[in-house]
C-alpha cells in the first residue's frame, strides 16, 4: 500500500521520489539484501503521463558500508579505551579527532577539541622543535618521535609523542597524521634529579682531589726543611 501510494503521488504532482538505503534479512534464503529505488514522471507520446521506476540492488555497498561503520566504531572503541593520548591532524595542525584521554589532559572534550589546532596546547619553546621532527615524516619514513612540553590542566608536562603520517599528497607531502602520546613527567624529573646528583658527584670529587693535592703539598713542605737542617749537619 505505501509502494501503490507513492506512485500515485508521483503521477499526480510530478514529484519525484528516492527511497532510504537499507538492509533487511531476506525471506528466501539467509543473508540480508539492500536495494534502493526513484520514481519519476514521464509524458507518454499521447501526452498521458506514467511513472517509471528506476531499481538499483546495493546490497553490497550497503553491506560494505555497514562493515566499514562496525569497524569504525570497534577503532573508536579501543581508542576510547586507551590511557594514551590520541589526536589525529593536519599539517597545519587542524584537529580531526582526539579521544577522551586526550580532551581530558587539556581540560576540554572531545567535540570541543576537534577543529581547534594542537599547536595551541604545545608549549611555545617548544613549537620549533616540534615543526621540524615533523618535517622529517615521508612516504619512505612516515614515523617520528617527538619529546616536547604541553600546557595541561595539570601545569606545563613532558610528553612522548609517537607520529605517524597516515597519508600523502602527490608530491610526497603529509596531508593528515595521527600521534600517540604518553606523559613522561616523572622520567624527566627522575633523570634531572639523576643529573644533579651526578653533577653533585663530581663536583664532590673535584674537592677530594684538590684537597688532597693541597694535604701533599703541606706535607713536601715541612719534610723539605728536615732534609735541608739535615745538609747542613
Amino acid at each position: 500500500e505505501y509502494i501503490v501510494g507513492r506512485f500515485r503521488h508521483t503521477l499526480e504532482t510530478g514529484e519525484p521520489y528516492e527511497s532510504e538505503n537499507f538492509l533487511k534479512p531476506r525471506n528466501d534464503v539467509e543473508g540480508q539484501e539492500g536495494y534502493e529505488w526513484t520514481l519519476n514522471r514521464i509524458v507518454l507520446p499521447d501526452g498521458r503521463y506514467a511513472v517509471v521506476c528506476y531499481y538499483y540492488d546495493s546490497t553490497k555497498l550497503l553491506e560494505a558500508q555497514q562493515r566499514l561503520r562496525d569497524s569504525d566504531r570497534r577503532y573508536r572503541a579501543i581508542v576510547e579505551s586507551q590511557t594514551e593520548m590520541v589526536c589525529r591532524y593536519r599539517p597545519d595542525g587542524e584537529i580531526l579527532f582526539v579521544n577522551d584521554a586526550y580532551a581530558r589532559s587539556f581540560g576540554s572534550t572531545v567535540e570541543k577539541m576537534t577543529g581547534r589546532s594542537f599547536w595551541e596546547v604545545v608549549s611555545p619553546a617548544d613549537r620549533p622543535h616540534v615543526r621540524a621532527m615533523l618535517a622529517r615524516m615521508t612516504p619512505e619514513s612516515p614515523e617520528v618521535r617527538i619529546e616536547n612540553r604541553v600546557e595541561s590542566t595539570r601545569g606545563t608536562r613532558w610528553t612522548l609523542w609517537s607520529n605517524r603520517a597516515m597519508s600523502f599528497d602527490a608530491a610526497g607531502r603529509v596531508t593528515e597524521a595521527q600521534s600517540t602520546g604518553i606523559d613522561i613527567t616523572d622520567r624527566k624529573q627522575a633523570e634531572a634529579a639523576l643529573g644533579e646528583a651526578l653533577q653533585s658527584l663530581r663536583r664532590a670529587d673535584r674537592r677530594k682531589d684538590e684537597f688532597l693535592a693541597t694535604l701533599a703539598h703541606e706535607l713536601r713542605n715541612p719534610l723539605a726543611a728536615i732534609r735541608g737542617a739535615v745538609d747542613l749537619l
